[in-house]
């Protein structure tokens, strides 16, 4: 796993976390990380789809979202 990955989500780690909980942090984190590296133009579209994955969020529309 990449230390500068696990640096970029170290101040979002809560004491406590299960494992499952910290893999999840760390596969968001990694999400993130892919999606700052897309072209600015392409970041809102892909960050659209993945709030779309998370079902709190998956019924808003995208001028709502972005």
């Amino acid at each position: 796993m990449s230390e500068a990955l696990l640096t970029v989500c170290e101040p979002y780690k809560i004491k406590g976390m299960t494992n499952k909980q910290y893999d999840k942090l760390v596969s968001f984190g990694a999400t993130a990380w892919n999606i700052a590296i897309l072209p600015e133009s392409q970041r809102p579209q892909e960050l659209f789809k993945v709030a779309q994955r998370i079902p709190e969020l998956k019924d808003m529309e995208q001028e709502e979202f972005i």
